[in-house]
């Protein structure tokens, strides 16, 4: 509809998005602090207090891991993963991609029992259950936001 050559859009699809996911990245925080409420409020019921851990969660989750992954882990495993070959090497490359959620789900329960003195049995269930709903619920849905609002600019 925009009269663009394929490369020309997806450059333009490229710039706007990411213009839009930097301008939209609050949207993570009250979410993330809807998530921490959901897993705590016996212990502590004032959404003040979830949203700050929230916006704690959030800059956690988009700086640490990425650095410790990218600057750290990353450039020393990389001749390593090199070397193998096919599948093996898909499957390597996507579990250190999905590393970083781990990461923030033993963040999440540290905090979470520092934060709110958690019972150590939903610690133990956070660790496991935070990553899965962190990336399938929150980042997919964020993901679906930008997406959305990027199509949207484009039609104007």
């Amino acid at each position: 509809e925009l009269g663009l050559e394929y490369e020309n859009y997806k450059r333009l699809f490229a710039a706007k998005s990411s213009s839009i996911a930097r301008s939209t990245v609050f949207v993570l925080v009250p979410v993330t602090a809807l998530l921490s409420f959901a897993f705590n409020f016996m212990k502590e019921r004032r959404l003040g207090v979830h949203l700050a851990f929230g916006a704690h969660a959030v800059a956690f989750f988009l700086i640490v891991p990425d650095l410790l992954m990218m600057s750290v882990v990353m450039p020393r495993l990389r001749p390593m993963l090199d070397a193998t070959s096919g599948s093996l090497r898909h499957l390597l490359y996507g579990g250190f991609a999905f590393s970083p959620v781990l990461i923030f789900g033993v963040w999440w329960s540290i905090a979470t029992r520092r934060a709110f003195g958690t019972h150590m049995a939903l610690v133990v269930f956070q660790l496991i259950a935070i990553p899965i709903a962190y990336l399938f619920v929150v980042f997919v849905g964020y993901q679906y936001l930008i997406f959305k609002l990027t199509m949207m600019a484009l039609a104007d």
